[in-house]
Formats: C-alpha cells, sequence, structure tokens
C-alpha cells in the first residue's frame, strides 16, 4: 500500500520541479534563443544587469531610505507548445517590498517585448525594520529578491 503514495510524491516532486525551472523539455536553454516549441522560464528578481542563471541569487544588504536599481528578467505569459498563442510580456507588475505580514509598492513597471525584462530604480521604504524582506512583483510567481536591512548608520 505504502507504494502507491510514494509515487504520488515522486510525481509531486517531479511537477513541482518543473513549475520551477520551466515547462518545456529546452527550458534550460540560454536566454534569447529560439526553438520550436516555446519554452517557459520562471521570472526573478535580481540587481544584476544582466540575465542570471536560475540559481536563487545572494541577498542583497540595505539600508532604509536607500535606492535600489532591481532587474526582472523572464515576465512572460508561458505557451510550451506551438498550438498555443505567442508568449508576451506582462503589461503592468507593482513591486513591492514585503517584510513580515507588512507589504509597501514601490513602483509599477511594463516588462520588454522581446524577452519580458524590465529595470527600474526603486527607494527602501524608511520604516522598514533591521532583518530579513524580500521584493516580490504582483505576479507572486517569480524567483524574489531577497534583502538584508540594516540599522541606518
Amino acid at each position: 500500500m505504502g507504494g502507491g503514495k510514494h509515487r504520488a510524491g515522486q510525481i509531486l516532486c517531479c511537477l513541482t520541479a518543473a513549475a520551477l525551472c520551466g515547462c518545456a523539455p529546452d527550458a534550460g536553454r540560454a536566454p534569447g534563443s529560439t526553438s520550436g516549441a516555446a519554452s517557459c522560464v520562471g521570472p526573478m528578481l535580481t540587481t544584476s544587469p544582466h540575465a542570471a542563471q536560475r540559481k536563487p541569487p545572494h541577498a542583497v544588504t540595505v539600508s532604509p531610505g536607500q535606492k535600489l536599481r532591481v532587474y526582472g528578467y523572464w515576465y512572460m505569459t508561458c505557451h510550451d507548445t506551438n498550438h498555443q498563442p505567442a508568449s508576451r510580456p506582462y503589461r503592468h507588475l507593482t513591486i513591492f517590498v514585503v517584510q513580515g505580514q507588512v507589504r509597501h509598492a514601490l513602483t509599477v513597471v511594463r516588462a520588454g517585448q522581446r524577452q519580458g525584462d524590465f529595470s527600474a530604480t526603486v527607494r527602501i521604504p524608511p520604516g522598514l525594520q533591521p532583518g530579513p524582506a524580500t521584493i516580490r512583483t504582483s505576479l507572486q510567481a517569480e524567483l524574489p529578491l531577497r534583502l538584508r536591512v540594516q540599522d541606518r548608520e
């Protein structure tokens, strides 16, 4: 009887990995390359002006009131077969900083037509407390940018 539960767990694990890493066999392809079928690469936020590999970016140390340049990559709808409409970028993404249960809207962006990328300069809210926080978008299905908020100097 336990084998069925084990198999179900394996299937769930595989589906979760596929959702986090991409939904097409060529999801690991280089950004900007094309193939016969569209590739679904999950979006991510970073402070790097160049698209990074699909690993979590390091936490960034910030101070309340500081300006920070944020880059978003692969913010596009996903269609992993040629039988669907073409992928398109998200048009209205709100960028938030989240600390505990508190969420502060920082700005609104529109992902670019070609790759679904964007960049924005945001100001870290002066009321953030020292400790962990994250920057994420209204999409909520991305690899967020982790922050370490330090005391003001």
